[in-house]
């Protein structure tokens, strides 16, 4: 199953920054910032740990990519402590676009994993779905979304 995500976001990253569909990013622009969501699992599979993992990789190729200027996922929790600190203390996490626009983030990037099963005479095939999204924290608007799929088979 980790090779199988592996593959699926390798083939989404390659189409994301190579991407002309966000608005006004040309190589003259400045480079967007961009935060880094959780995957969801929307699978039946354990592959909780798999996507954790995936979120570095995620980071590492936007990063190298040079296109974009990413806020570190490890940093983002204590940066949001110290926007509550600032605050008294009085954050509320279903703030998150407002913590990411007083961290300069322009962007995030998400998703998530879903499968579809199907059972055979000797096995089972597990076809995998990779939905990926940069939304703009600003308005909530989707501004790039793509889609990457495959199927592995299992032998009973």
């Amino acid at each position: 199953d980790k090779r199988v995500v592996e593959v699926l976001m390798q083939q989404i990253m390659v189409s994301f920054v190579i991407s002309r569909r966000v608005p006004g990013w040309t190589p003259s622009d400045a480079r967007p910032r961009i935060g880094i969501y959780p995957l969801a699992n929307e699978t039946s599979e354990h592959i909780d740990s798999q996507l954790d993992a995936l979120l570095s990789d995620v980071e590492t190729y936007l990063v190298n990519s040079n296109k974009f200027t990413v806020v570190s996922l490890e940093r983002q929790r204590q940066m949001m402590n110290e926007v509550a600190k600032q605050h008294g203390g009085g954050f509320d996490p279903s703030q998150i676009a407002e913590v990411n626009r007083q961290l300069g983030t322009e962007f995030y990037f998400t998703g998530k994993v879903f499968t579809a099963d199907e059972r055979t005479e000797d096995g089972r095939r597990v076809q995998y779905f990779m939905f990926m999204q940069l939304i703009e924290v600003a308005t909530s608007a989707t501004r790039w979304q793509n889609k990457s799929e495959t199927t592995k088979a299992l032998l009973d």
